[in-house]
């Protein structure tokens, strides 16, 4: 079996408990406005053209069949057949492909290299993206190999899907990621373009149903989610499970604008700056009785 992937990233800290690697899936159902990796919501590969590189040597144009490198050396995507051989060609790597197509054994191959340091440190393999859960059968054939083979499991995950896709990986995961969003539905519609009511749901059924040990990540983003008012939705959200669950804040950034430009996508929160500090929306969490991962 085969899945499309567009980044293995080892020596991770932030994706789980100790030393891990990262497999990135694409495809992702939600349009976060602020997502930081646009390269991933498509499960199709996507072609990037970083101008800041470019020498404009023109060695790009010579190799195109398709006519599909313009005058400014930009990507005419209506023409383009991504077949790679601009990138090739570059001497200055301004040109990538985001996406390949990956068996469960070749990922895993690349996994298992650093076992080592998973067992010294307690770390192991996330399978992130993108979504997931959007290769739910490509990800349930990788999470089920990864324990046959001694592995740690965590998942990074919007949950944005059916309970039965959760509850199907839900033996082979040590710890689900959680990514909420927004909790006024209302707004998680306007912002990510889906509701959150089975995002919500999938958390609630994990954690009241099957007992799993859950990590709440939720993306702070100025004037969006940050007011008292979203804060307090989630707080209450969060004590309403049966079970504990901690909660991380992770401040928005703007590392993932030069991809929107790469990419040739539009991006609409270009003015959006990162608050100074978190700290404050930590404090107002951990007063309302939630448990922080944030020191």
């Amino acid at each position: 079996m085969k899945g499309n992937i567009f980044n293995i990233q080892k020596f991770c800290t932030h994706d789980g408990e100790g030393i891990r690697t990262t497999v990135f899936l694409k495809g992702c159902p939600m349009a976060c406005k602020w997502c930081h990796n646009p390269e991933s919501i498509s499960p199709l590969p996507v072609m990037a053209f970083y101008k800041s590189k470019c020498q404009a040597c023109g060695r790009c144009k010579t190799v195109c069949e398709y006519g599909a490198i313009k005058d400014d050396f930009q990507f005419d995507r209506e023409k383009c057949v991504q077949c790679g051989k601009c990138i090739d060609k570059c001497l200055v790597s301004a040109r990538e492909k985001f996406g390949y197509e990956a068996s469960v054994d070749e990922i895993l191959e690349q996994v298992m290299k650093d076992k080592i340091f998973y067992d010294n440190s307690h770390g192991g393999v996330t399978f992130s993206g993108g979504e997931p859960t959007f290769q739910i059968d490509f990800l349930l054939a990788l999470v089920k190999k990864s324990k046959e083979l001694g592995l740690n499991v965590d998942i990074e995950t919007n949950s944005f899907t059916s309970y039965e896709n959760m509850k199907s990986i839900a033996p082979y995961i040590d710890c689900f990621l959680m990514d909420v969003k927004i909790v006024d539905d209302e707004k998680h519609k306007y912002w990510t373009g889906v509701s959150n009511k089975i995002i919500l749901d999938n958390i609630r059924k994990l954690s009241d149903e099957l007992g799993k040990d859950i990590l709440i990540r939720v993306p702070l983003i100025p004037g969006i989610n940050n007011s008292e008012k979203d804060l307090t939705l989630l707080a209450d959200f969060v004590n309403s499970l049966k079970n504990k669950h901690k909660v991380e804040l992770l401040n928005y950034h703007e590392i993932g604008i030069s991809k929107y430009d790469a990419c040739g996508m539009d991006y609409e929160l270009r003015d959006t700056k990162p608050v100074e500090s978190i700290k404050d929306a930590i404090e107002f969490l951990r007063n309302k009785g939630v448990e922080m991962e944030n020191e």
